[in-house]
């Protein structure tokens, strides 16, 4: 089973697409993590750990308020860790990968989150394939 981390800001519209996100990759049969749970320490610290932990790849979602201060870091540390990033971003939304520059991203429209689900899925199945062929671990 394939595990990932789902990244957004905890804005309503953040909260909700990343609902959604969840809801669609544990139908597909995903185990999903986040940020969410209350830690008293550093959410730099939590999130850092998160992102070192057995993950196969990282779902960042940008909606159109922007991304997080932490995007291009967890873009970095998952890619330096040999893990997967897909990054849904909102139109009218920027996204800046860092040193990551040529990463792909899917672009969905206002509201509509599920219009990058094909896409999402692609990348999903993607991943698997590369897991069963080189196993990580």
């Amino acid at each position: 089973q394939l595990r990932c981390f789902v990244s957004f800001r905890f804005t309503p519209d953040g909260k909700l697409y990343a609902d959604h996100v969840k809801h669609f990759l544990e139908v597909a049969g995903i185990e999903v993590v986040t940020g969410e749970r209350f830690e008293p320490r550093g959410v730099s610290e939590k999130i850092s750990e998160l992102l070192s932990d057995d993950l196969d790849f990282g779902v960042l979602i940008i909606a159109a308020e922007g991304e997080s201060i932490w995007t291009r870091d967890e873009v970095n540390k998952l890619w330096n860790e040999g893990k997967y990033v897909i990054v849904l971003v909102e139109e009218g939304a920027s996204f800046s990968p860092g040193l990551k520059a040529d990463l792909e991203w899917i672009s969905f429209p206002g509201g509509r989150i599920s219009d990058s689900y094909t896409k999402l899925l692609e990348g999903t199945n993607f991943i698997r394939r590369m897991r069963s062929i080189t196993p990580s671990g």
